[in-house]
């Protein structure tokens, strides 16, 4: 498994933990907005809610499937909407900021290859009542 991680809040990490004048300036900022930004205060808790797709899902209650919940929005793009990261590193920050998990499963394509996918978007199931009357 791996984690998805909304940009706009990896952008206020960097901010809050000054990780541009600890890098230098030469490494390109991911602003969504090209002005000067206010110095972060408070960080607060990994929130996804503007990258998840607010459309009403029948909700799955087992916690080994709760991943299922969260869909993405579509459109959305990796390096620039969210970033995904390993396990090790989402524990890191989840047991330091707190937050909402979005878990996204691996695979490989075939057996003999080494590239790893990972299934952002999952696939969505429409459900409709079937009535039967007599």
């Amino acid at each position: 498994m791996v984690y998805i991680l909304p940009a706009d809040w990896v952008e206020k990490w960097k901010e809050f933990n000054n990780y541009y004048e600890t890098f230098g300036e030469d490494i390109e900022k991911t602003n969504f907005m090209e002005e000067e930004k206010e110095k972060v205060e408070w960080l607060g808790p990994i929130d996804p809610s503007n990258i998840l797709d607010d459309t009403p899902v029948l909700v799955d209650s087992r916690s080994e499937e709760i991943y299922t919940n969260f869909q993405i929005k579509t459109g959305l793009e990796e390096n620039k909407d969210f970033y995904i990261v390993n396990e090790e590193c989402w524990r890191y920050l989840h047991q330091k900021y707190g937050g909402i998990p979005i878990q996204r499963p691996t695979y490989r394509k075939s057996e003999n290859s080494m590239n790893i996918s990972v299934e952002v978007w999952l696939q969505k199931v429409n459900i409709f009542p079937l009535i039967i009357s007599k």
